[in-house]
Formats: structure tokens, C-alpha cells, sequence
């Protein structure tokens, strides 16, 4: 067939299903339309509206000021796409070649021209988009229109290219993506910090080289998996999912493989995994409320007062102890299938430990933040978020098995003494980096702590 039949062909496909999509956001408007609603809306959307309008003109100055910071940012713009396109190509292929492409080229129809349709499509929609959104900040702000003309016609071309390199890189393994994402990184990174827009333009080039040479070498794409997925994004839509509180989701296909990943997903050893993952879902907002916390402690009062530091470091720490060890005691508290199953105490808890405690890298990176906003070198804010990390790690597991031996109703002596130690040294790290050899001394003359317990029980 020639192109203006296969045309033809891929405008009524795409007709009948705008249509399906048409009816379903009508019949779930229809559920959800309250006119009261959408009359209030609009006012409040006209109002505020014409309040930015006016409240927008007393910061000319500073949409000045960031017009000329961003033309000189405009030359970084197309590599900083191409490098989003790497990242996106993990999980989206940009372009939506869903099962009906993939019948539609099974018959008499070129797939090479169903591709460019679907290429001529996206990148037409995403640059009207653009077009219409940096129209309205034109109209809307004090940016001039020769700068939205120029930002819209350079991202316009980079985009051009995003679609074509997030296609070709969505069926290339996956360190061929990390690697060229950290390269474009890289080269954006050396070009900010050197200045030299030349440099600039060739690392862009060698990299554009690169990254083609990957997209033609390794581009053996998949079409059922392309399909399967793209269905079920073309057909996950938002207000629908709203409506019904189902989300479409691609299938999982069956392999040996994948099979064997399942099923050792119920060995014993994964029993403990399954159990906290579980009773932390529960958990989640709990969790996620005492973290926002210790990190606002953190880097929010030091900014104040910035000795206070050697007291809010702890007290977050301490804070985080005692939420993980509270939501360690609450398992017990509820009824739950796995009280019935024999399980091993010690190792129960030390699971629970394991995976509360990549939490403390949020810890460390916040006390490095503060610590670097205060003036203090690389090397002691590095040091300062390793012990409060180490030493975090440490209370948490001596309090979670404490309450495992609470659980258990057996006696035991509080290390109520030995804790507040720890907290102290803690703090003289966060007022003198070299005092960590303190917190060292005492992690090797505490001890470990044991469990004298049974080895078999029912939770």
C-alpha cells in the first residue's frame, strides 16, 4: 500500500480510539459533576487570575534579572534534554506503538511509516504544548518575546531529538542508558564549572556521537513488550482511575525467570522480609511525619542558631529511635496471620533493623547539608553524618531488642546510662569532629547486645 492509504488507515484507528477515551472521560465527568462546584471554580480561576495579572508587575526587575541568567544557561539546554531522554528511556518509549500499531503493521502497512505517524504526532502535540505555555508566560510575565522566542525555538529542536533518542535507547540495555545519562552529566557539569562554551559544544557533539552510535548498535527493540506496556499507558487514564479506583497495569509475563524470583519470595529466609514490609505500609505516613521532623530539627534551627547543632543532632536521632522502636512494639499489638508461625526473635528484630536503617542515610545527608551551610569543611561534615549515622544504627538496634525482650516478659537491665553516653559523645562530635575517636572507644567497650532467648516461639 502506498503512504496516503496507510494514512488513512492510522488516522481512523486513532479517531476510534480518541473516541473510547472521549466516552469514558464523559461517563466519569458525568459521575463526578457537581455545577455548584465548577461555577465556584471558575470565578476563583478568573479572580485569581487577574490578581497574579496585576501582582506580577512589581517584579519586572526580577524577570529581568532571570532572563539574562537563563540566556546564559541557554547553550546547557539541549544536552540537559538529551540526558532526560536517557533517564526516561528506563520506563517510557515516548513513542505510544501499542497492540493496534503492532496490528495495523502485521497487515500490508509499513511499520517504518506507522512509527513516523506516531513520531509526527508526539513531537507535533509536545511542541504545540510548549508553544502554548511559553506564549502564555510571554503574555502573563515581563519576559521579553524575543527571549521566548529564542528559548522555544532551541528547546523545540533539542525535543525533535529527545523523542527520536528516548525510542532508539528504550530497547538498549540498561547501563548503556546509565552510562550515557552520567557522561551528559558530566559534560553539562564541566562546561558549567570551566565556562568555556566551546568545550561545551564538543563534549554536546562527542556525546551526540555516542549516544547514536548506542541507539544504532543495540537498538533491537521488542515489540510485544513495547505493546504490552504502551496499552496499558494509552489506556490508564486519570479521571477514570479516579471514578473507578482501578489502574490499568501491563501484564506480568510468566518466565522461567521471573518464576523463579517469585518463588523464592516465599523461601523462610524472606518471611521476616515480607512481615516488616507489610507492617510498614501500615506505618508509612507515622514514619514519613517523624523523618519530615528530625530533618526540619536538623537544618532549620541550626540556621538560627547555629551552636544549637550539638543538640538537635541528637535529639533527631533519639526522636528516630524511638518512632522505629514504637512501630517495632505496635507489630505486636495487633492481630496479624504471622503470630501463628514460628520465628526466630533475634532475627525477627535484626530484620526489622535492617530495613529501618537505610532511613539514616536521610539523617546524614541532612546534617551534611547543615554543615555546609554553616562553613564547615567537606571532610568533618562527611565525618559528623557518619557518626550520627553509625551511632543511630547502633541505639536502634540496642533499643528494638530491648523491646523484643519486653515482648518475650523476660528481665533484663535498661541500658539507660550506657544510651545517654553515647548521645553526649554524639554531640561533642557535632561541636569537634576529632572527638569521634570517643564515640569509637565506646563502641568497642559497650558490647554487642544478645539475646539469651528461645530460639523457637509464636508471635
Amino acid at each position: 500500500m502506498n503512504r496516503s492509504e496507510s494514512w488513512q488507515v492510522f488516522r481512523v484507528l486513532k479517531r476510534s480510539r480518541r473516541q473510547k477515551k472521549m466516552l469514558l472521560y464523559r461517563k466519569s465527568f458525568h459521575t463526578l459533576y457537581d455545577p455548584v462546584v465548577f461555577l465556584y471554580a471558575g470565578v476563583m480561576a478568573v479572580i485569581l487570575f487577574f490578581i497574579s495579572l496585576d501582582w506580577l508587575k512589581d517584579f519586572t526587575p526580577f524577570f529581568q534579572t532571570l532572563e539574562k541568567r537563563a540566556l546564559m544557561y541557554l547553550p546547557f539546554l539541549p544536552l540537559a534534554v538529551w540526558v532526560r531522554a536517557c533517564m526516561a528511556a528506563f520506563k517510557d518509549s515516548s513513542l505510544p506503538f501499542t497492540s493496534s500499531e503492532l496490528h495495523l503493521s502485521l497487515l500490508p502497512h509499513s511499520r517504518r511509516d506507522i512509527l513516523f505517524y506516531l513520531y509526527r504526532e508526539k513531537a507535533g502535540k509536545t511542541l504545540l504544548l510548549a508553544a502554548v505555555l511559553l506564549s502564555s508566560a510571554g503574555c502573563l510575565t515581563p519576559l521579553s518575546s524575543a527571549f521566548i522566542l529564542l528559548f522555544l525555538i532551541v528547546y523545540g529542536v533539542s525535543l525533535l531529538f529527545e523523542v527520536w533518542i528516548q525510542w532508539r535507547l528504550y530497547s538498549t540495555p540498561w547501563y548503556i542508558k546509565l552510562v550515557l545519562a552520567a557522561a551528559g552529566g558530566m559534560v553539562i557539569t564541566a562546561g558549567y564549572t570551566a565556562g568555556s562554551f566551546l568545550g561545551l559544544v564538543i563534549g554536546t557533539l562527542v556525546w551526540a556521537a555516542a549516544a547514536s552510535s548506542a541507539c544504532f548498535y543495540y537498538y533491537e527493540p521488542s515489540w510485544g513488550r513495547i505493546a504490552e506496556r504502551n496499552d496499558a499507558k494509552v489506556w490508564n487514564l486519570w479521571l477514570v482511575n479516579q471514578v473507578t479506583n482501578v489502574a490499568v497495569k501491563p501484564p506480568r509475563r510468566f518466565t522461567a525467570a521471573v518464576q523463579r524470583r517469585r518463588s523464592s519470595w516465599f523461601y523462610p529466609k524472606r518471611l521476616y522480609d515480607r512481615i516488616w514490609l507489610s507492617h510498614g505500609k501500615e506505618s508509612y505516613n507515622y514514619l514519613i511525619s517523624s523523618l519530615t521532623a528530625g530533618v526540619l530539627i536538623i537544618v532549620v534551627v541550626p540556621l538560627q542558631v547555629d551552636w544549637m547543632i550539638f543538640l538537635t543532632v541528637p535529639l533527631a536521632a533519639f526522636i528516630f529511635v524511638e518512632v522505629s522502636t514504637s512501630i517495632f512494639h505496635n507489630f505486636f499489638k495487633q492481630p496479624t496471620v504471622f503470630r501463628f508461625i514460628p520465628v526466630e526473635d533475634e532475627q525477627l528484630a535484626l530484620t526489622y533493623v535492617k530495613w529501618m536503617n537505610p532511613l539514616l542515610v536521610i539523617y546524614g545527608c541532612a546534617v551534611m547539608v547543615i554543615q555546609g551551610m554553616l562553613g564547615f569543611s567537606l571532610v568533618s561534615s562527611c565525618i559528623q553524618a557518619l557518626a550520627i549515622a553509625c551511632w543511630t544504627g547502633y541505639d536502634l538496634k540496642g533499643s528494638v531488642l530491648e523491646e523484643m525482650k519486653k515482648v518475650n516478659e523476660e528481665s533484663f537491665y535498661p541500658a539507660s546510662w550506657n544510651r545517654l553516653a553515647g548521645y553526649v559523645f554524639t554531640a561533642a562530635v557535632m561541636v569537634y569532629p576529632p572527638s569521634v575517636l570517643l564515640l569509637i572507644v565506646f563502641f568497642l567497650t559497650r558490647g554487642g547486645f544478645r539475646l539469651n532467648i528461645r530460639r523457637k516461639r509464636t508471635l
